[in-house]
């Protein structure tokens, strides 16, 4: 597991060795800079190794970019923050297991109206070019979740399916996000990516 060639098998074939997942909530995906702020302790190899031995075969790290990459085209990440993500990627690959990261707590930015869509777009499809250009060494043990739960808040409709229109710009925002992985080559051509609705 971790860097190598990816292999062409189906998800069906790939979700059947992932086995039970655990999700590193409340660490990466803080609306701060700090990991710790939410209560969980940094995540570390003792605590992946500690996950591993009670059964789970995949970690899932949910991601807040906002606080780590520039607002404003090219929408750069911060290279040190993506390290701390690989460390924590390498910690569950070292302990044989599957991972996904994702895009998570971002609906700041994320949002799915005719006013914010195209920045929204471009800017996600520049992160998810960063992100898998960042790992495109890694096998197929290394899962990519556009985004979780996208949806525009404050609305009646929040909860239980959106409007039209805000599904078809969430729409637009997988494919721009699948497009920009699938077009830096190599073992992205054959990643694997989750789509949530």
């Amino acid at each position: 597991m971790g860097i190598g060639e990816a292999r062409d098998i189906s998800s069906f074939d790939l979700v059947a060795e992932m086995g039970v997942g655990w999700n590193l909530g409340n660490s990466f995906d803080v609306t701060a800079r700090d990991k710790t702020l939410w209560g969980n302790p940094a995540p570390s190899f003792a605590m992946v190794t500690a996950v591993k031995a009670m059964g789970f075969g995949t970690i899932r790290i949910p991601i807040t970019w906002g606080f780590h990459q520039q607002e404003n085209a090219p929408y750069t990440i911060e290279p040190g923050y993506l390290q701390e993500i690989e460390t924590v990627v390498e910690h569950a690959f070292r302990n044989q297991m599957h991972v996904i990261i994702n895009v998570h707590h971002d609906n700041d930015w994320v949002v799915p109206t005719a006013e914010a869509a195209e920045e929204a777009q471009a800017r996600l499809a520049s992160l998810w070019t960063q992100v898998a250009n960042h790992f495109i060494e890694y096998n197929d043990s290394l899962i990519f979740e556009t985004l979780n739960e996208p949806r525009l808040e404050g609305i009646p409709e929040e909860w239980s399916g959106g409007t039209a229109e805000g599904r078809g710009f969430i729409n637009d925002f997988h494919k721009a996000a699948v497009d920009a992985i699938r077009a830096t080559g190599g073992n992205n051509e054959l990643r694997h990516i989750l789509i949530t609705t």
